[in-house]
């Protein structure tokens, strides 16, 4: 992971992510669509970004104006060594978490659906 600098959160193809409704991400609202999802991964902290410019090959740095929310959220240290790159959910119906781990690091996105 290259530290302070943008980090595509897979291979080939651009990672994204749908939500079919408005969803509060990391206390932001965002509306229902696809988004480009990268991060630029820091030792205590990732910067999350949300990008409205889909369909990419993920080698090549995004379009940053097209860059529709920025959080940052803190690194977690795991006992447990991840050998693959992975992304879970983790929650229930209403709130979840999208999990992102990797070797002895876990980052936690917070995610809550508003009502519709």
């Amino acid at each position: 992971m290259p530290n302070g600098k943008y980090w595509r959160l897979g291979a080939n193809d651009a990672t994204e992510i749908s939500f079919n409704r408005k969803i509060n991400f990391v206390g932001n609202e965002i509306e229902a669509g696809t988004y480009r999802m990268y991060a630029v991964p820091n030792h205590d902290s990732w910067q999350i970004i949300l990008n409205s410019e889909t369909g990419q090959f993920g080698y090549y740095e995004p379009d940053h104006q097209y860059d529709v929310l920025e959080v940052e959220v803190p690194v977690e240290i795991v006992s447990e060594t991840i050998e693959q790159f992975t992304i879970a959910f983790d929650g229930d119906s209403k709130d979840i978490y999208m999990l992102i781990a990797w070797d002895n690091l876990q980052i936690q996105i917070p995610l809550h659906f508003n009502p519709s």
